[in-house]
């Protein structure tokens, strides 16, 4: 059971792949977004699991981020844009988050953002530390193949490659309802799931 989201090689496209992304069509705020997932695990290709909004919806760009590099699945890649500004952080996990699908959650409030995965809280990020994201976004889980010019960081891919990314279950609790009933007391807001096989790019290229 679950959805598998396939990357593939297609002529035609900006990189030389076609990846799978799944996206919310209404936008989600402040609360706890949980995923069980198994990461693709091959060089160069990233699995994400984000909210995003920015200048392709209209606004700033703003996102949250829990993502897996291909080339090592024993770390989790946390980032968080503000206005277009990056700060990220890779999480040792101590397993290899490839081998079957794992909970992982990020939960985002106005002044602060905690990633956990299997239940372990693996970083928490105040107001204090550093700008937070504040805008509402899309929640997307998408696998795709990173460009040449950013190999440095996720690897280069190999010509002819195909992944694949497994979801067991995605979910997203607003903030409200956190508050009122106690963090994992209510019942989750499933994701509206809309499949749509995109060119194998970060969607965050639109800005």
């Amino acid at each position: 059971d679950g959805l598998e989201l396939s990357l593939v090689p297609r002529d035609g496209t900006g990189n030389g792949f076609s990846g799978a992304s799944i996206r919310r069509k209404q936008k989600t705020h402040f609360g706890r977004y949980e995923i069980v997932l198994q990461p693709a695990k091959s060089a160069g290709v990233v699995t994400g699991f984000f909210t995003y909004t920015g200048r392709y919806y209209g606004t700033r760009h703003d996102e949250v981020d829990i993502e897996f590099l291909g080339k090592d699945t024993h770390k989790l890649h946390a980032a968080w844009f503000v206005d277009g500004k990056l700060q990220n952080r890779f999480m040792d996990l101590g397993y290899d988050a490839a081998t079957h699908p794992r909970s992982y959650v990020f939960e985002w409030f106005p002044d602060e953002i905690r990633w956990y995965g299997e239940d372990k809280l693996l970083l928490r990020v105040s107001r204090n530390d550093a700008d937070l994201p504040q805008m509402p976004g899309h929640l997307f889980v998408n696998i795709w193949a990173a460009d040449p010019s950013i190999a440095n960081w996720s690897g280069l891919v190999a010509e002819g490659t195909h992944a694949k990314a497994l979801v067991k279950r995605v979910q997203f609790t607003p903030m409200s309802q956190l508050r009122r009933a106690g963090q994992g007391a209510t019942e989750p807001q499933l994701l509206a799931k809309r499949i749509a096989t995109t060119e194998s790019a970060d969607p965050r290229s639109v800005e």
